[in-house]
């Protein structure tokens, strides 16, 4: 079976020995197969393994061995350091993301019952010339010049399936950042609305949008501990329009503002790194800004 690259990001999840073959533009095709993959602890302050401990810091990292097109690859990544926040590998004519392997949750908890793979790895994949989707991403919040450092989330560790309180897989990203800094669209929203809300009696106010794209993917964007809407909910958002201020309700002891990414492929949901979206809306901006000061 063919699955299509298509113009937006591509989830899937692989055993060793399994392949998808992904369909690219101009007919041809490429296999991309997992020979392994696997994690392992780099460093601990646990008491005891796998139990939680409040400011325990737990560092790893994952990594899986794949063939594109016969080139054999391997890919590693660290958390949570600054190797969180990395550049996809371009093999061939893709570009690669390893989102998460299933041996992660050997050694920490899943915080959502999602997070985990069903399979050893899954892994996110698009076009080589470096576009997550056809439009460009704005920022979701603002950030420093320089991008997201591990130090801005949350106790320095709640980064995509960081371990918080050494043990506990987070599900998102959290950014650090003031209450009322504003939160935009990064991409162009179909439908958005609070999940749950202060106003009506829930315990903190969570805000999700979605976006069906053309080729039949669906996106969903959502923030948690968001402040007041500035917009009615069920309206569509174009991309870098406002929507909510951050870090508005229940922040614990540093105030940001916690996102999460999902996108949904063929009736199956894959939960996926939010900074995906950061490092396309930081690209986007460095081609904007490039272009004026030519």
């Amino acid at each position: 079976m063919i699955v299509d690259l298509s113009d937006t990001l591509l989830p899937f999840e692989l055993d060793p020995g399994e392949g998808v073959t992904v369909g690219l533009p101009g007919g041809e095709s490429v296999e991309v197969r997992l020979v392994e993959a696997g994690a392992r602890i780099l460093f601990s302050t646990l008491p005891e393994a796998g139990v939680p401990f409040h400011s325990a810091r737990t560092f790893y990292a994952f990594w899986a061995v794949v063939a594109v097109g016969g080139e054999r690859v391997r890919l590693e990544r660290e958390v949570p350091t600054w190797r969180s926040f990395y550049e996809p590998w371009q093999v061939g004519s893709l570009c690669i993301w390893l989102d998460a392997v299933k041996e992660i949750f050997s050694f920490l908890e899943d915080s959502t019952g999602d997070l985990a793979p069903r399979k050893a790895a899954r892994l996110v994949v698009h076009g080589a010339e470096g576009r997550i989707c056809p439009e460009p991403v704005h920022p979701w919040c603002p950030v420093r010049s320089e991008g997201l450092r591990i130090g801005d989330c949350y106790a320095g560790e709640n980064c995509w399936l960081g371990p918080y309180h050494g043990a506990v897989a987070h599900g998102g990203l959290d950014v650090n950042h003031r209450p009322g800094t504003p939160l935009t669209a990064p991409i162009t929203i179909s439908d958005h609305y609070l999940v749950t809300s202060l106003a009506r009696g829930d315990g903190n106010s969570r805000w999700l949008g979605h976006r069906r794209w053309s080729d039949g993917r669906e996106w969903m964007l959502e923030c948690e501990n968001v402040g007041g809407l500035s917009v009615r909910e069920h309206t569509p958002l174009n991309a870098g329009k406002r929507f909510a201020h951050g870090a508005g309700v229940h922040t614990g002891s540093r105030e940001h503002t916690h996102f999460s990414f999902c996108i949904l492929r063929d009736g199956v949901r894959y939960p996926v790194d939010p900074w995906m979206l950061f490092w396309q809306a930081k690209k986007d901006q460095q081609g904007t800004l490039s272009q004026r000061l030519r």
